[in-house]
């Protein structure tokens, strides 16, 4: 299901800085017990993550033979996991349109693994490539979900999708 796998370190960044201003109401989600910048758009203090991330979709279209040849656009947000029982996120996926790619950036995941696949019956795959700074990409129609863990360590992960504007076929 990953299509593309990298082990991405942002050395410019303190990530405890950006979790301080995503650790407010503001961006707190109760039914998942989760902090996300999901859906807060230009406002959200991760944007400054931007120019980085830019870098790594250039590599990983290059990689996959798709930079030269298309337009595309990508979003980005930040999720916090607790630790708690209750914090987690249920199966869904990012399909639309034009959502081709989607990708997670594992900053600071638990010894346990959270984020998985599941199967046309149900089954649960958790892929080995969740270490801190593992950069997995997968199609936006997999199903995923990230599982609840038990810590007094956040999980902490930015996330998100590559929008395709156009392609150049041969």
């Amino acid at each position: 299901m990953i299509l593309w796998h990298d082990n991405v370190v942002n050395s410019n960044l303190d990530y405890e800085d950006l979790v301080s201003k995503i650790m407010i109401d503001k961006y707190y989600v109760d039914n998942l017990d989760i902090h996300t910048t999901y859906q807060h758009g230009s406002s959200s203090p991760d944007n400054i993550l931007i120019p980085f991330y830019s870098g790594v979709m250039e590599q990983l279209m290059s990689d996959l033979g798709l930079y030269h040849r298309s337009r595309y656009l990508f979003n980005i947000w930040t999720q916090i996991y607790s630790g708690n029982n209750n914090s987690a996120h249920n199966a869904h996926c990012h399909f639309s349109e034009t959502n081709i790619l989607s990708w997670v950036h594992f900053i600071k995941p638990p010894e346990k693994n959270c984020f998985c696949f599941i199967d046309s019956w149900g089954k649960e795959h958790f892929p080995e490539s969740q270490r801190q700074n593992d950069f997995i990409v997968f199609p936006s129609w997999a199903l995923h979900k990230a599982v609840p863990f038990v810590s007094t360590e956040k999980r902490i992960i930015v996330a998100g999708n590559i929008r395709l504007e156009s392609l150049m076929k041969y």
